[in-house]
């Protein structure tokens, strides 16, 4: 490297570059950023890292943790309907329900600019669903899992959402899959993975539907001989 007066060089994997005074200088692509005053700085400095993780990221992570805790209340209450004497409907296709649910978290993470910009409407639609997923899981309570069980003389639950809605999981599910995206301006994202995952959960609740009719049906006949 040498210099001269009111000029500076530099040398660099067999490149030469200049700068005049405090004018911005260039440094080889993907390896330096542009500085004044002719410094250069390595592609692993901590500012680097705030352009590729921001607000969309931090909620990816803690849409994870929140998954990831309930997975563990689903866990329990797996162990309790097992111990039960319950049987699981479409267990071999649980995986493809559980990775099309981690593939939209990533798409979020590493899909979604770090300096996206923010709907705030968006974002209070988007609270407002988890209100409504865990008067889901609290409605249903022991017998809520990620997966596909039926217990023989367990009641069909109808208070809570179900009252209203047969598959309020569900739909709390699809909405929030088009919605979060949405968030940050990334409509097509959304529409894309609430596509997919709508399509995933339809073949889900005609598994539940099945493994759940004869006990549907005769949950309506009760309910019918004690309304007589």
């Amino acid at each position: 490297m040498g210099s001269r007066t009111g000029r500076a060089d530099l040398q660099y994997a067999g490149f030469a570059y200049s700068n005049k005074g405090t004018d911005l200088f260039a440094c080889e692509p993907c390896i330096h950023k542009l500085t004044i005053a002719g410094s250069c700085q390595p592609a692993g400095d901590p500012s680097m890292f705030s352009s590729s993780f921001g607000l969309p990221q931090l909620i990816a992570l803690l849409v994870l943790i929140q998954r990831a805790a309930e997975e563990v209340y689903s866990a329990r209450n797996t162990r309790a309907l097992r111990a039960a004497g319950a049987k699981e409907a479409g267990r071999s296709y649980y995986p493809v329900v559980a990775t099309t649910h981690l593939a939209w978290i990533a798409s979020i993470f590493f899909l979604i600019p770090a300096t996206a910009s923010v709907s705030y409407a968006l974002a209070f639609l988007y609270v407002a669903l988890q209100v409504g997923r865990y008067w889901v899981i609290g409605s249903l309570g022991k017998y809520w899992t990620h997966r596909i069980f039926t217990l023989e003389g367990a009641p069909i639950v109808r208070h809570g959402p179900y009252r209203y809605i047969r598959h309020p999981n569900y739909a709390v599910t699809i909405a929030e899959t088009f919605l979060l995206p949405a968030v940050f301006g990334a409509v097509a994202l959304g529409m894309i993975m609430g596509a997919v995952w709508t399509a995933v959960l339809i073949y889900k609740i005609k598994l539940e539907d099945d493994a759940l009719s004869s006990r549907r049906l005769f949950s309506e006949r009760d309910a019918q001989t004690r309304e007589a």
